[in-house]
């Protein structure tokens, strides 16, 4: 696995700070939306961040989750937000926990009370804890206490890009990975968490992810490009220069 690159944390902490958390309709927290980057004396001036930061990780999600406009699942969803919301609320209040066997213990106990009514997978609970972990990453005041122990054993959050990395480089041969959306086998899961945690050294699981979700996606767009670049200069109506051009270009990748 390439080595992080710090500066790609940095980047995305500046563009969410740029463009701040979006915080859920009929929020009642002091301010529209929510910067991260500020500091803070006191750990409960921090309060309305947890509610945003799950709010946009369901925003990462919310597509893929089949009947989620009816009332019924609508208002059980945001129940769930809640939970999650108010469960991270309660673990930074709370002491770190010291050891991976401790967080999973805890994130999974999350996991099983989230939304008992199953309107979300498990690939769908775990993105919206992972995500809001990962922007709760980028809030200095939390990042920063207990020397980072707070987000030392975090979870990699799954989705189409990670889960391609996850492909090539963790899972086992002949290992059936599903879409991380209809993943809803927590065995399935562990079994993933612990390979990423073996093929991931000298950092944090969540700060590897930083760096290899933009790496996927950046190839998954190049080999978009180039495909979409083959089909041109297969079309005969594509002019010769266009031609010569993209087929410099395809060769050079």
């Amino acid at each position: 696995m390439e080595r992080i690159d710090l500066e790609i944390i940095r980047e995305f902490i500046q563009r969410i700070n740029k463009g701040p958390l979006k915080c859920p309709p009929d929020f009642e927290g002091d301010d529209a939306c929510v910067k991260i980057g500020y500091e803070v004396d006191e750990k409960e001036k921090l309060n309305d961040i947890y509610d945003c930061a799950v709010y946009q990780a369901w925003l990462d999600l919310n597509r893929t989750v089949a009947g989620a406009g009816s009332k019924t699942a609508h208002k059980r969803i945001k129940q769930a937000r809640n939970d999650v919301a108010a469960a991270l609320r309660g673990y930074f209040m709370s002491e770190p926990k010291q050891t991976c066997e401790a967080f999973d213990e805890w994130l999974y106990e999350i996991i099983s009370r989230c939304d008992p009514k199953d309107d979300l997978t498990l690939g769908q609970k775990q993105k919206l804890i992972n995500m809001a972990f990962k922007y709760l990453y980028c809030c200095g005041e939390l990042r920063e206490q207990e020397d980072g122990l707070y987000f030392a054993f975090c979870h990699m959050p799954l989705d189409t890009y990670t889960l391609k990395w996850y492909k090539a480089n963790c899972a086992e041969k002949g290992e059936k990975v599903c879409k991380w959306s209809q993943l809803d086998d927590l065995k399935a899961y562990e079994h993933i968490v612990k390979q990423i945690r073996s093929a991931v050294i000298d950092m944090s699981v969540l700060e590897a992810e930083f760096s290899i979700w933009r790496q996927e996606k950046q190839r998954a767009e190049k080999a978009a490009l180039i495909s979409s670049a083959k089909k041109i200069v297969n079309d005969d109506d594509c002019p010769d220069e266009l031609k010569t051009l993209l087929e410099e270009y395809i060769k050079a990748k």
